[in-house]
């Protein structure tokens, strides 16, 4: 099973804050997105997680597993 930690989500946001700016658009973009993954990155710290499950993501044995919206897995 593949898992992701806060550290990983916090260089996500560290590569989008240093890319260039293209426009207008674009920039507000890349600040949003930047500012849902912070807000993500907090939301999981505040429920004592360093990582989350990767959904669809491969467990020991090569098996696809598969999570529900619920969060269970099937």
């Amino acid at each position: 099973m593949k898992r992701i930690s806060i550290r990983k989500i916090d260089e996500m946001i560290s590569l989008l804050e240093s890319i260039e700016r293209v426009d207008g658009n674009s920039e507000n973009y890349k600040n949003l997105a930047v500012a849902y993954l912070k807000n993500y990155a907090d939301a999981i710290e505040d429920k004592c997680m360093k990582t989350v499950r990767v959904r669809g993501s491969e467990d020991e044995q090569g098996k696809r597993e598969v999570v529900a919206r619920d969060g269970k897995t099937e």
